[in-house]
């Protein structure tokens, strides 16, 4: 294929911006901001990956003992504890301990309670995960039978209701992530077929004097490849906006809670590849929508 061909095809998508302006614009602001949504989700997800991977997900079940029980009792207790079926960990929360947490977290002097320590010694009881609730259940009423045990508390029920809402994000992920794509496939559809339909009598001639099709749709595959390009890093910075706003609107919620969890986009060299991609996605629709037309004068449309 000589230069030339290649030479006409760029000022074909030069002469065809220039003389659709405000399509072109249109379609790299429709599909940057169709585009612009799965960047923000996916820097939400990546960010929050780590924090929530953090998070103990193993059920666990809160002993609270017969308050003064001496220390052979309290072993005692906690090997009893350790036996029982699907118990993973067991660990103890001294009294002291217990109650010098509380006070700081309720903003309280230890030295001015003249009621003393009115806590017990605490057995937190780590079970195995993915324990049915039924499960659950037996455990907490096999501990609670030993001698000991004052009261205990648990959620048998939590996990499940924490699967419930991962699936519901997961499907509202895929819904948008379907609505994006065929927003984008519509946005370029709509781009070419309209600029082709403009130039068809350009498509008529080339036809005529026997140009091949790769010769006629090359300026339309190059021009679905700038806009998809434009449109993808466009994308990136309205993301960036929306993760700087959102950075704003949480920050103060999480000092609250003193989390220091920070929004940000992914790294560069994965923007790279993602504007790349987009980009060779542009000219494959490209390519395939301009055929069509090509096809259509190759019928006598």
């Amino acid at each position: 294929m000589s230069l030339s061909s290649y030479r006409w095809a760029g000022s074909q998508v030069v002469r065809g911006i220039s003389g659709a302006k405000g399509l072109f614009f249109l379609s790299v602001s429709l599909a940057a901001t169709a585009l612009s949504i799965l960047v923000f989700l996916f820097s939400l997800a990546l960010s929050l990956y780590e924090p929530i991977l953090s998070i103990p997900l193993d059920p666990e079940i809160t002993v609270f003992t017969v308050k003064d029980t001496p220390k052979a009792g309290l072993d005692n207790l906690v090997a009893r504890v350790s036996r029982v079926t699907h118990v993973r960990d067991v660990r103890v929360i001294g009294k002291d301990a217990a109650y010098a947490e509380l006070s700081e977290s309720l903003g309280i002097s230890s030295g001015k309670n003249p009621i003393g320590n009115p806590l017990p010694d605490i057995v937190i009881v780590s079970l195995e995960k993915d324990l049915a609730p039924e499960i659950i259940d037996a455990v907490a009423k096999t501990i609670r039978a030993f001698d000991g045990v004052d009261a205990l508390s648990y959620d048998a029920n939590w996990l499940a209701k924490l699967d419930s809402v991962t699936t519901a994000l997961k499907t509202l992920l895929a819904v948008l992530s379907a609505a994006t794509g065929l927003l984008v496939v519509l946005v370029l559809a709509a781009s070419v077929r309209l600029n082709s339909e403009v130039q068809k009598s350009e498509m008529r001639l080339l036809y005529v004097f026997g140009a091949t099709v790769g010769f006629a749709i090359r300026p339309y595959v190059w021009r679905g490849f700038l806009t998809m390009a434009l449109a993808s890093a466009v994308s990136v910075g309205f993301a960036a906006l929306g993760v700087h706003f959102m950075n704003e609107g949480i920050a103060e919620l999480l000092r609250q809670y003193a989390l220091t969890i920070a929004i940000a986009l992914p790294k560069t060299s994965w923007l790279a590849a993602y504007v790349a991609s987009c980009a060779l996605v542009g000219a494959g629709l490209a390519w395939l929508f301009a055929r069509l037309s090509v096809r259509s004068v190759e019928r006598g449309g």
